[in-house]
């Protein structure tokens, strides 16, 4: 009886075991994230509609199609949206209109690794770490905004700032 109680248990736990395995195995990254957020540390009305914020995705259409590809190979592709700003400075002013083109997406080519909730992007031998949490990779982008400034006799200069994108699995 023992032997067979024994038997009946071994049985129930390889069972148990296998099933473990299967739920607790780590969601693929491999796929394509969309960026679903783009925030500075600066407000800046960029779409020129009165109203200054640090959401960039929202400010302009030119990031809405970004995504991040990751294959299973390790290849990554980086699509980012891209603008340009044409300035003009009016004579006798010191202030400054413009307008907001938006360009092709840029293409960056690399790629990647994972090592627990990091990401690590490599393209152009600069890696990039991005931050894993369910299906969303985030990363912090330094000095990647320059944000026009009026400056007295209708100078124009440069702040740049940071922004943290967020890429959601599609």
């Amino acid at each position: 009886m023992k032997n067979i109680t024994f038997l009946a248990l071994a049985a129930f736990m390889t069972l148990s075991c296998s099933d473990d395995d299967k739920t607790s195995a780590m969601p693929s990254i491999q796929g394509t994230y969309k960026l679903t957020s783009f925030r500075t540390n600066q407000v800046f009305d960029f779409n020129n509609d009165g109203m200054a914020t640090e959401d960039f995705l929202t400010e302009s259409g030119c990031y809405a199609n970004s995504t991040v590809v990751l294959g299973t190979d390790n290849s990554s592709v980086i699509n980012l949206g891209n603008s340009g700003i044409d300035y003009v400075i009016p004579p006798d002013t010191n202030q400054f209109t413009y307008v907001v083109t938006c360009a092709e997406l840029d293409a960056f080519a690399g790629e990647y690794s994972q090592s627990g909730n990091d990401v690590i992007i490599t393209m152009n031998d600069e890696p990039y770490v991005f931050a894993k949490s369910g299906n969303t990779l985030s990363v912090i982008m330094h000095n990647i905004i320059y944000t026009p400034v009026n400056q007295p006799g209708g100078q124009v200069y440069y702040t740049v700032s940071d922004a943290t994108l967020v890429f959601t699995k599609q």
